[in-house]
């Protein structure tokens, strides 16, 4: 389908098995517990472009969405600027 070539036209699908491998490995030898902070699944949702269609809310439900984009955007980027360390 049209994501898997997505992916393999990156070349995400797989693409941190080494750190990803290097991490769990580590993670067993000091023997921490748990699931490592940084999985093959976190690395592969990080390197794969995500978006939504709310047409389908729009359409059935009347949705309209409180903030645009444009908008929405300017705050994350304030929101990020203000939680940057500063030097």
């Amino acid at each position: 389908d049209d994501r898997s070539r997505r992916r393999g036209l990156h070349g995400t699908r797989g693409g941190g098995g080494l750190g990803t491998g290097l991490v769990g490995r580590l993670a067993r030898s000091l023997r921490l517990r748990g699931e490592p902070m940084l999985t093959r699944f976190v690395v592969d949702q990080f390197a794969t472009a995500h978006w939504y269609d709310i047409g389908a809310a729009q359409r059935d439900f009347g949705y309209a969405p409180k903030v645009d984009l444009e908008q929405g955007m300017r705050r994350l980027q304030d929101s990020l600027a203000a939680a940057a360390p500063t030097s």
